[in-house]
């Protein structure tokens, strides 16, 4: 569906698009719980906090590498694949 930007909408459009939005997404939280209990459940992979990344060779692929980002101050996950 094309929309042009030029264009002024009616709030109600707007409302109902923000409520569709609220109802129909999950927020960042949520989705990053869903993941963590889905690896948890999982039964085969498992976090590590790490000050440096391992070489390729040396990375496990059932190892989630926790690596914390003083830019963001969160930790970016890295895991090995194939």
């Amino acid at each position: 569906m094309a929309y042009d930007g030029n264009k002024l909408t009616k709030v109600e459009a707007l409302k109902a698009l923000a409520e569709r939005v609220n109802n129909d997404f999950i927020t960042k939280t949520e989705a990053q719980k869903q993941i963590k209990q889905e690896v948890a459940q999982a039964g085969h992979a498992k976090f590590e906090k790490v000050e440096t990344l391992p070489e390729v060779a040396d990375a496990q692929e059932n190892i989630m590498y926790l690596l914390y980002n003083e830019k963001t101050k969160h930790y970016d996950i890295y895991a090995k694949i194939g």
